[in-house]
């Protein structure tokens, strides 16, 4: 049997007579903390303390894989670090391993589009790497290669080109690098939307 839950801890329900969960030493652990463990543990195949975009992210996957999944939070779900975060999907260049990771991250988010609700505001609005003189343009061609070299879309643009693509732009910079499929979305609501999924998979595999 498959099944993904996302409890918040302040009224998880077993914990009916406490306001919050308590995290006793070995040695003040009741055998009713032991058992609820015991329990909890037996229930599901894996528990994921977190209700941010990773967390959501962890328990889509997880669940899709066949696994029974339980969410825990101290708050609302994306109530944290994800309810701050701007949201970019962006390629990154600072490692060969961070590129990798980032790229393949922007991959999968394409492949979500389709589904995605109206609330996650997922805008597929390019980046647009700025230079502001010479030096920092020798930096835009070696970013242009590096990326072009590992198969990802860019342009270079001149000073008139970052004019047209961002007006409100101060006047003078010497050019720069737009990424045509980095996106930005609404992390609190793309994380709510993940959890949904792992309860969709939850669905399909109960049929």
């Amino acid at each position: 049997m498959h099944a993904t839950r996302f409890v918040g801890v302040s009224d998880h329900e077993l914990f009916p007579n406490q306001s919050r969960i308590k995290h006793p030493s070995r040695r003040s652990r009741t055998k009713s903390d032991q058992a609820i463990t015991v329990a909890v543990s037996q229930s599901f195949d894996i528990i994921i303390v977190g209700a941010g975009i990773v967390g959501a992210a962890c328990a889509a996957e997880c669940a899709r894989a066949g696994l029974k999944v339980l969410v825990l939070d101290r708050g609302p779900v994306a109530g944290g670090t994800t309810a701050a975060g701007m949201g970019h999907i962006v390629v990154m260049d600072d490692s060969e391993a961070q590129f990798a990771l980032t790229a393949y991250s922007r991959t999968l988010w394409h492949q979500l589009v389709r589904d995605l609700p109206a609330d996650v505001e997922y805008d597929q609005c390019g980046t647009l790497w700025l230079a502001a003189d010479e030096e920092e343009m020798a930096e835009v061609h070696r970013k242009q290669r590096h990326y072009t070299e590992r198969g990802v879309r860019v342009e270079v643009l001149d000073e008139t080109g970052v004019e047209a693509a961002e007006p409100n732009l101060r006047p003078g910079m010497a050019g720069g690098l737009r990424v045509p499929d980095d996106a930005v979305l609404y992390p609190p609501c793309a994380a709510r939307f993940l959890l949904g999924q792992a309860k969709h998979y939850e669905k399909s595999a109960l049929r």
